[in-house]
């Protein structure tokens, strides 16, 4: 197995020849393909799933369509995908006590996830929603979730009553935890600086996630169920003089989460008169 990788690796990041590079990427499509027919535990090829997701947004065009043609193929198993991105975002380093993070984390993985996260969406929204919204997240990520959720201490249950039934509800839950994680005033000021970088792009990757929901029932319903912790986030936010442009970001998805409620109230008022 790390014999394969490592070859495929190799073609990957070669720069120089981009038919050996697209030759890389059909290898890995090709294992990716047979170790998910004979239903593997494992997450194979993890060390280049990475490269090839990365592949999704190439400069080289050809490049960039062996990518999304990949990604295409593979949605369908998006369990395969997102699993081991959501292992990165529930590490243990991002433990929470009050929404404080207990230690300083790794800023840059996680920023590093919600950008190839958002890369994917924009490949095809409407056929990564139609996956997410109603697949059930795998044991083990939920277990990793509920474990790391359970050890935190909080005042405010909100985070725990943020359901965690399909990839989609995951998504908005872990979110949530970024935008309202916060650091201790004597953390070094790298990592402030960084922890709001990751608040700024969750909350933007929230948005984004929102208005691409293709059931205006699910993203009514979720925009209902966070609205009240993006409202103490941005109090937060405000109280603390944080960052503008975090506060801005904030505004934004306050504002589509209320157009989200209104239409609701709208199409359910409608409902009733008919």
């Amino acid at each position: 197995g790390d014999i394969c990788e490592n070859i495929i690796a190799e073609s990957l990041t070669t720069h120089d020849n981009v038919q050996e590079r697209i030759q890389g990427y059909k290898r890995f499509a090709m294992l990716w393909r047979l170790t998910g027919e004979i239903g593997s535990t494992k997450r194979p090829l993890s060390r280049n799933l990475s490269l090839m997701l990365e592949s999704i947004n190439d400069d080289q065009p050809l490049v960039r369509l062996a990518g999304r043609t990949w990604l295409a193929d593979s949605i369908s198993k998006i369990e395969r995908i997102l699993d081991p991105l959501f292992f990165v975002l529930l590490s243990e380093d991002t433990t929470q006590e009050n929404y404080t993070y207990v230690d300083e984390y790794e800023c840059e993985s996680i920023l590093y996830i919600f950008k190839i996260l958002r890369s994917i969406i924009e490949c095809d929204f409407r056929l990564f929603i139609d996956n997410v919204i109603s697949k059930p997240v795998s044991k083990d990520v939920l277990q990793k979730y509920e474990n790391l959720v359970g050890s935190e201490q909080s005042d405010n249950e909100t985070e725990k009553s943020i359901p965690t039934n399909t990839y989609l509800d995951l998504l908005v839950a872990c979110s949530l935890r970024f935008i309202q994680g916060h650091t201790d005033p004597n953390c070094n000021d790298y990592f402030i600086d960084n922890n709001i970088l990751v608040q700024t792009y969750a909350s933007e990757f929230l948005q984004y996630l929102l208005l691409n929901i293709t059931n205006p029932k699910k993203a009514s319903e979720i925009a209902a169920l966070i609205q009240e912790p993006i409202l103490q986030a941005l109090a937060q936010a405000v109280s603390v003089d944080i960052n503008l442009i975090l506060q801005a970001q904030l505004l934004g998805l306050l504002r589509s989460i209320m157009l989200l409620d209104s239409y609701a109230i709208s199409n359910s008022q409608m409902a009733a008169s008919e």
